[in-house]
């Protein structure tokens, strides 16, 4: 609890301290549009031009050119401050934004621009216009659903060219459009020579993204399949869902002609994917983190609820377009708190376990997508809702989120292999622990109950015969098979207390050593592993019977306790005591101390020539392990 006081302390502070910042930035309006010129000179090739325009969020202009140009106001124009990106906020209630700059041609040849948003994915339409004197003239416009064959440039990236004559200056206004959530260009001003190199560098680097997270796909989904891993599962189809998002940005949903009856568009597709690769991270994150010390019934819950809000926005998308505004916002929103929750749980890791590696990925890929959108949002409030994630930090959390994968596959295939050496070596144990019990079986047929039968039938062969002593062999012979027969009764389904008491019971039955049983844990024993009871009852069994073989008692005691929540099996007789059992132990011995390091348990034995007290114990590692 400490710490998470301390986590939401940290975040509470850091988000104020944004908040104080943000306080501060003032908005300046246009008073000069010469103090951002642009100058175009002999030697211009491109430039980032965000941080050099001037916005307008507020004007609500929507007709002809001439009503544009009869109500266009300079003075409604602020400065845009970020070089990322020219940011006009939620499109509803004004779906255009405008953006106005000023550029010179200092060179004494003519140049042929090209004005471009390098991402369309929230915006649906681009327009120029040259303002010059009194007029206002339209130099071109794209629209997402023009057909690349339509366009100035058969490329993705919505591009428009314009002229500009030696020693001119131009006043270059642009809107741009869009019908649903946020409305965002990324502007770029190039010669086009220039624009053409690079530009097809552009889409391909579009294409590899989706082609990445394709091949990442197929590759997991076919390695989860192959190995029967439901983390390489999750993982894939989590990687099914940023492919199909990566598309968007290669305009493949462009073309597609959706059903009227349903309320998606090539415009609001982006937020349906978007929802449906929210929701197939959790059952893939909850791999990631079920083997950690966490609340796993809280994780799971929280799981549930937050994929079940993604799935609700995921169907409203689909029949309506009433709450396109508020995409961005709750998408935003829902994200930061999947970002949030993997950072929050790396933590916890690292503050129980010391589960660094987790905690690295988990910093590197969470902190700067949350950071890069909880700025902007106070900065700007709510014409800022939505998650700011660009390409590079998408790339940087696939390959995070592909080593981690990879390394709990890896942990997963070294647990197996040493699972199945584990099982081969006890195998191989079980069966030397049960050839010798044969061998014991079978020597003790053979010496006890086929030498007194023996002897019997000497007696029966005397001229004169002893009836009481071959009866009294006779009965030795019955009890030895009894004795035997009782060791070889399968109980495996009954509770190991049970099973104690019954053992304890048939040996009162034909010994004259009186066995007393008392179970201090109130059944707490019966919650050991599988493995660990059978052998505790092997182990039991076997020291009753060398009690009743060997020790000569008169009494002997089974009692359980449990401290500190360890189980404590005692086993004490007053007899003559093992002489020397640590160098000359027998079989029987030889059998207890293989069943002990089967079933990873203690085992301490005080013996002396008044009595043998034997301590079944598990070992201080099990403590935390074990499924009470």
């Amino acid at each position: 609890m400490k710490h998470i006081f301390n986590i939401n302390g940290f975040i509470f502070l850091l988000s104020l301290l944004f908040l104080l910042t943000s306080c501060g930035t003032k908005k300046e309006n246009m008073t000069n549009p010469n103090d951002r010129l642009i100058v175009i000179s002999d030697g211009f090739e491109f430039e980032n031009i965000n941080a050099k325009v001037w916005l307008s969020r507020h004007l609500k202009i929507n007709d002809s050119d001439k009503v544009i140009l009869q109500n266009f106001n300079l003075k409604s124009f602020e400065k845009n401050e970020s070089e990322e990106s020219v940011l006009f906020g939620n499109s509803y209630g004004n779906k255009y934004g405008w953006i106005y700059f000023r550029l010179t041609n200092q060179s004494n040849k003519a140049k042929k621009m090209v004005v471009e948003t390098t991402t369309h994915l929230r915006c649906d339409g681009f327009k120029g216009y040259i303002l010059q004197d009194s007029t206002m003239t339209s130099f071109g416009e794209i629209k997402r659903e023009t057909p690349l064959y339509e366009r100035f440039y058969p490329f993705v990236n919505f591009a428009i060219p314009f002229n500009i004559q030696p020693r001119d200056t131009l006043n270059v206004i642009l809107r741009s459009e869009r019908l649903s959530s946020i409305n965002e260009v990324s502007l770029q001003l190039s010669e086009e020579k220039i624009f053409l190199k690079k530009l097809i560098f552009s889409d391909y680097e579009r294409l590899f993204q989706v082609l990445f997270a394709l091949a990442s796909m197929v590759l997991v989904l076919s390695l989860g399949f192959i190995f029967k891993q439901k983390i390489l599962i999750y993982y894939g189809f989590f990687l099914v869902g940023l492919t199909l998002l990566f598309a968007v940005s290669c305009s493949l949903y462009d073309s597609l002609d959706f059903p009227e009856a349903f309320a998606l568009r090539t415009y609001n597709i982006g937020s349906f994917l978007a929802f449906l690769t929210n929701a197939l991270f959790h059952p893939f994150g909850y791999e990631l983190v079920h083997k950690l010390p966490i609340n796993h019934k809280r994780y799971i819950l929280w799981a549930k609820i937050i994929v079940g809000l993604n799935l609700i926005m995921m169907i409203a998308v689909g029949i309506t377009q009433k709450i396109d505004y508020i995409l961005p916002s709750i998408f935003a929103i829902l994200a930061i708190i999947n970002f949030t929750w993997i950072l929050y749980h790396a933590i916890l890791a690292y503050l129980r376990a010391k589960i660094k590696y987790f905690l690295i990925v988990a910093i590197l890929t969470c902190v700067p997508v949350i950071l890069k959108t909880i700025v902007p949002f106070f900065q700007l409030g709510t014409q800022y809702p939505a998650l700011n994630l660009n390409y590079f930090n998408i790339i940087v959390i696939i390959l995070a989120l592909t080593y981690m994968t990879i390394e709990q596959f890896r942990k997963e295939l070294v647990s197996k292999q040493n699972y199945e050496q584990n099982l081969n070596q006890l195998r191989i144990t079980m069966n030397d622990i049960r050839k010798s019990e044969i061998e014991t079986i079978g020597r003790n047929l053979h010496d006890q109950v086929g030498n007194t039968l023996a002897s019997a039938l000497g007696y029966l062969n005397m001229k004169t015969i002893k009836i009481e002593v071959v009866r009294s062999l006779i009965l030795e012979s019955i009890n030895e098979i009894r004795f035997l027969s009782h060791n070889l009764v399968k109980d495996d389904d009954k509770p190991l207390t049970e099973k104690i008491e019954e053992l304890v019971n048939r040996f009162n039955d034909f010994s004259s050593i009186i066995f007393q049983y008392n179970d201090f844990t109130n059944g707490n024993v019966n919650q050991l592993q599988p493995l660990k009871q059978q052998n505790i009852y092997m182990i039991i069994q076997e020291i009753l019977t060398n009690i009743i073989r060997h020790s000569k008692a008169r009494e002997a005691y089974i009692q359980v306790f449990e401290r500190d929540k360890i189980i404590q099996i005692n086993i004490e007789d007053d007899g003559i005591g093992i002489d020397n059992y640590q160098i000359n132990g027998g079989i029987g011995l030889k059998n207890i101390n293989k069943r002990a390091k089967l079933a990873n348990l203690h085992l301490t034995i005080d013996s002396t020539s008044k009595g043998t007290n034997i301590i079944i114990e598990e070992r201080d590692e099990d403590k935390s392990n074990n499924h009470r």
